[in-house]
């Protein structure tokens, strides 16, 4: 994808980035993520997260686009492929997004710098997200809808939207996809409770991987949603609680369960009066949970629900 070019000797400022990788088997996409650390410090004790700001929210709160895309009659799904690698960086910053890299290890270790934004370096997100935006706002395309959509419907390089009626969304679908194809942006992973939209991306032409999911169960912004039914699920994986409960253990099990809607409330509001009351003890994160909050349970138990 041309995301980095050799570097050679320069005049100008540069700043090397570690980076390792994250391994997701579960993912259908991208089983492999390297991770760069822009927070590492350099030789002068700062690094290139110090020397940036971070930018301004542009987007809408992850609980407003969640309910927006309650309110839809029929409802679609998407995300961004590659959403980073399809921006550009000024070639005079790309010197401080250098790495070492060699592609077998009899190979001598070579400079590159990375030329496209960065996951790990502090602006990142702002500008992937300006980008984005901009792309709709300069748009060729006269459809206010699909802009309105790419402006408010984003969380990151995840759409969520929809719309009344099945002929409005197989038409927004397309305006979409055509605007931000404009900036480099493709769309994949679709999927809707419209069979109608679901046939029609399954018969348009497959230019990306993982074009379409061909699931009933998908993720949306870490929720899980079934189109068939329509409606959210939450997983919950129960566990044996240890044979020590600290305030650390008690903390990490009852907050595993994602629930931005608070849709489960009435059940998981117990768990965090219990851990107030641990609180309140003034114990130490490694210390035992005294006797009476011991008693009052571990965490949540709830088996898998829906709404």
């Amino acid at each position: 994808m041309n995301h980095m070019q050799t570097a050679s000797e320069t005049l100008n400022q540069t700043y090397y980035m570690p980076h390792h990788p994250i391994i997701k088997e579960s993912s259908i996409t991208t089983k492999l993520r390297v991770v760069f650390n822009a927070s590492a410090k350099s030789s002068s004790g700062n690094s290139l997260n110090d020397a940036l700001f971070v930018g301004p929210q542009l987007q809408h709160n992850l609980y407003t686009i969640l309910m927006r895309f309650r309110t839809h009659r029929y409802a679609v799904t998407a995300d961004i492929a590659k959403m980073y690698r399809q921006i550009c960086i000024s070639s005079k910053h790309a010197d401080l997004q250098r790495i070492v890299w060699r592609s077998h290890p009899s190979l001598p270790i070579q400079d590159f710098r990375m030329v496209r934004v960065t996951y790990g370096v502090a602006a990142v997100s702002h500008l992937a997200v300006r980008s984005l935006q901009q792309t709709a706002k300069y748009s060729s395309n006269g459809c206010a809808r699909a802009v309105n959509v790419i402006l408010k419907d984003f969380y990151m390089d995840d759409l969520l939207s929809g719309a009344s009626s099945k002929e409005e969304l197989l038409l927004l679908q397309q305006r979409v996809s055509e605007i931000l194809r404009e900036g480099g942006f493709e769309l994949r992973k679709w999927v809707s409770n419209c069979v109608e939209l679901n046939a029609s991306i399954c018969n348009a032409a497959e230019t990306i991987s993982h074009y379409i999911v061909d699931d009933k169960d998908v993720y949306a912004l870490g929720l899980i949603w079934n189109t068939e039914a329509d409606y959210f699920t939450f997983t919950v994986s129960l566990k044996q609680p240890p044979a020590s409960l600290t305030k650390r253990a008690f903390l990490s099990d009852a907050s595993t369960l994602f629930d931005p809607l608070g849709l489960l409330a009435p059940a998981t509001i117990k768990s965090k009066m219990w851990f107030q009351d641990i609180w309140r003890t003034n114990v130490g994160w490694d210390d035992l949970i005294p006797d009476p909050s011991q008693r009052n349970g571990w965490s949540i138990n709830c088996s898998s629900s829906h709404t």
